[in-house]
């Protein structure tokens, strides 16, 4: 799939520059376009680097200079993190030559210093000395050829077919016809045309858009650009995701196929066909953090038990009766886990698969692929067989990848951190 191409020569640009005449402009003191997180953590102001990463994963493959790429990926949750991959194509193998990740934990607010918390920009500080810290400690090279998949927060990939004279009258249509959560002024619209085709009333245009909030495409901007990086590449997460999936899984020309990402903040379903322009993604209420939250209010627990339970307890589980007995009553009809998972998963799920299905044939998936932070649920691939009969299975990231045992080992192990920027890095070739 195609991202934000910023090379001027590419044949993978979707629409326009993304970054369109801003690319000369400085964004570096940009104080007022950066989200505060939904929730905060441990008081702890240090940047915090993984010392695993240094002992397992500075590791090369003897390749050749060919296509040596690095791939960032920013999260924004109540940690911000960053993870990395440098990677190298050869034109025939990918080799995996360094992961890394680090992250931040921002303080936390209460009512004594709930006047006190932190400014946009010193959070945007936080975020910078973060990312900088992670590519000094890793020797990574700024100028290299460098994508990044950090825009996060809500996009949306919509197919559709547009009577324009010129591609500047069809960006302004897709802008009125595309739904989103975002106010029009402040929505930014890429597109790939996918095919032309001429009617009675003038030219038809299909094509796959891309639509983004402007500030949350700054904020991304503004942290690259200020870290001295020079990107080529900014890509949608979800793009990232299904450029890894079709590299691993090598799916069917014409089967359905879905992804399940879940974040700790932000969750998403994709239903396409592979070999189709048709794509239907749409954001889900089901995240880690909301999950961890219900169960933790359901059994009057603290945040660590509930995430203790959830890596320990079969998924199925919270959806029995035998679970629903042993919670207090009070609670339980206040915070019910089962009600929570039926309304805001498979409720949800169901109803993208019948939209889908409305408008492609009745076609369904067979099969759903659960990547991001689902990987450290226990069972969660089991429960799709068991509700809605359906399979599932992890997405198996590192398969196709050459590189050390280790690399590959650390990657399959946290796949929520380098799904992305694996994914991203497959835009290489």
């Amino acid at each position: 799939m195609n991202a934000f191409d910023m090379s001027e020569n590419s044949e993978k640009k979707i629409g326009r520059d993304l970054f369109g005449n801003e690319k000369d402009k400085d964004f570096s003191k940009i104080e007022n376009q950066i989200n505060k997180p939904i929730s905060f953590d441990e008081a702890l102001k240090d940047d915090l680097i993984d010392d695993d990463i240094i002992k397992n994963e500075i590791v090369k493959e003897s390749t050749s200079n060919l296509g040596e790429v690095t791939a960032i990926c920013a999260i924004y949750t109540n940690a911000y993190f960053s993870s990395i991959v440098l990677s190298e194509f050869d034109g025939v193998y990918y080799y995996l030559k360094k992961v890394a990740h680090a992250f931040h934990k921002y303080p936390q607010i209460t009512e004594e210093n709930l006047n006190n918390e932190l400014s946009d920009n010193e959070i945007f500080n936080i975020k910078l000395s973060t990312l900088n810290e992670l590519l000094e400690k890793f020797d990574i090279n700024k100028k290299t050829t460098v994508f990044v998949s950090s825009i996060g927060g809500q996009n949306v990939v919509e197919y559709h077919s547009l009577i324009a004279n010129d591609e500047d009258q069809l960006r302004d249509k897709l802008i009125d016809v595309m739904i989103t959560p975002f106010d029009t002024l402040n929505t930014r619209v890429e597109f790939q045309v996918m095919s032309t085709s001429v009617s009675n009333e003038g030219r038809v245009f299909n094509v796959l858009a891309v639509a983004v909030d402007n500030d949350k495409f700054f904020d991304s901007y503004s942290l690259v650009t200020s870290a001295g990086i020079d990107c080529n590449i900014m890509d949608l997460d979800i793009m990232s995701t299904i450029n890894l999936f079709e590299f691993a899984e090598k799916p069917e020309l014409g089967k359905v196929y879905c992804i399940l990402d879940i974040g700790y903040d932000l969750s998403s379903i994709v239903v396409y066909t592979k070999g189709s322009h048709d794509l239907y993604k749409r954001n889900l209420d089901f995240t880690y953090n909301s999950f961890r939250r219900q169960l933790s209010k359901n059994r009057d627990i603290s945040k660590d038990e509930a995430e203790d339970l959830i890596a320990n307890t079969s998924f199925y589980t919270f959806i029995t009766k035998s679970f629903e007995t042993q919670t207090q009553e009070n609670l339980n009809k206040l915070y019910n886990v089962k009600s929570f998972i039926k309304t805001n998963l498979l409720n949800e799920i169901q109803k993208t698969f019948q939209f889908y299905a409305s408008k492609n044939s009745s076609k369904m998936p067979e099969k759903i692929f659960i990547t991001g932070i689902g990987t450290l649920i226990k069972n969660f691939d089991d429960f799709f067989g068991k509700t809605v009969d359906l399979k599932s299975d992890y997405l198996r990231i590192s398969s196709r990848f050459k590189g050390s045992t280790e690399i590959k080992n650390r990657v399959e192990k946290e796949s929520y951190i380098f799904c992305k920027p694996l994914g991203l890095s497959l835009r290489n070739n």
